[in-house]
């Protein structure tokens, strides 16, 4: 868990000084998607942001399943189904996020 909020934490600082300051409280940058594609034109930058979101959809995945632990629904059958559809939302919001910069790059 160490590591993985490690990870968050520091995927969001950069999402946030990235795009949202340049963007919103800075002023540099007019065209929000001139930004986004010229960010992920750079192999690293796609790197990192494949695993920040990596990252989040196991985040995603353990607090699906310890909120509805928090909410008392746990009896085993209850909780096989809740980890299942857990992964599942996750695994897909995941994929959609992470394919993202994966297409921009490659256009």
């Amino acid at each position: 868990m160490g590591l993985l909020g490690t990870l968050i934490g520091v995927f969001i600082v950069l999402h946030m000084t990235q795009f949202w300051l340049k963007y919103k409280v800075l002023g540099t940058e007019h065209d929000l998607y001139d930004l986004v594609y010229i960010t992920f034109k750079v192999w690293w930058m796609v790197l990192i942001y494949e695993i920040g979101i990596i990252a989040l959809g196991f985040h995603l995945v353990h607090g699906i399943v310890s909120a509805h632990q928090s909410l008392g629904i746990y009896p085993k059958k209850v909780m096989n189904i809740i980890k299942y559809i857990a992964l599942c939302f996750s695994l897909v919001m995941a994929v959609l996020y992470a394919i993202i910069p994966i297409i921009l790059y490659f256009k």
